[in-house]
Parts: structure tokens; sequence; C-alpha cells
């Protein structure tokens, strides 16, 4: 998280395996960054009403890398819903899209 007095939970700094420069975060900047988090119940998409066997419990936070911090290969991204608690110090997955390539 981003530290405020009230805490920046949209925000969060992913240090990136093998990127060690601020010139190696260019090539992440606007690719998708995803959250994966289990939930209680299983819910689905608009297509689950037909098809109850795709219903998961997997949830998923979207959120895009927007620029580096620091000089040592971390950078920022934010989130389109707020991450949680045990979001803290966890993997995320980063999507090499968009690509530019």
């Amino acid at each position: 998280y981003q530290r405020r007095v009230h805490g920046d939970t949209h925000v969060a700094l992913l240090a990136i395996k093998n990127v060690n420069t601020r010139r190696e975060t260019r090539f992440y900047w606007g690719k998708r960054v995803c959250y994966l988090a289990n939930g209680k119940h299983k819910k689905g998409g608009f297509r689950t009403a037909k098809q109850p066997h795709l219903r998961t419990k997997v949830r998923r936070i979207w959120g895009k890398v927007i620029k580096p911090h620091g000089k040592s290969g971390v950078v920022k991204a934010t989130f389109k819903k707020n991450l949680p608690g045990q979001a803290i110090g966890r993997r995320l997955r980063v999507y090499l899209f968009p690509s530019n390539i």
C-alpha cells in the first residue's frame, strides 16, 4: 500500500522478478496486474446462469502499472477496487498486455 494517514488501498508497490533498475521498468508501464483471492462462495459471470459448472470461488482484482517507484526496479500500480489487507506481501500476476511490440 501507499502509506498515508488512512492508507491508500487502491495503490500498491510491486517488485517484479528480474527487474533491477528504473530503466527496466519502462517495459512494464501500462501492463495489467491481477490479484487473485479465494472467496467463500462460488460466483460467476454472465455465462454461469446457463452453465453453473463455470462458477468459481476465485476473485480477481485488476490493476495497471502506472510508473516506477525509486531506482531499484519497483513499480507503482493502481487497482480498480481496493486491495484487501491480505494482499500485503503476496504475489500478483503481471500480464504482458497491452503490448507495444
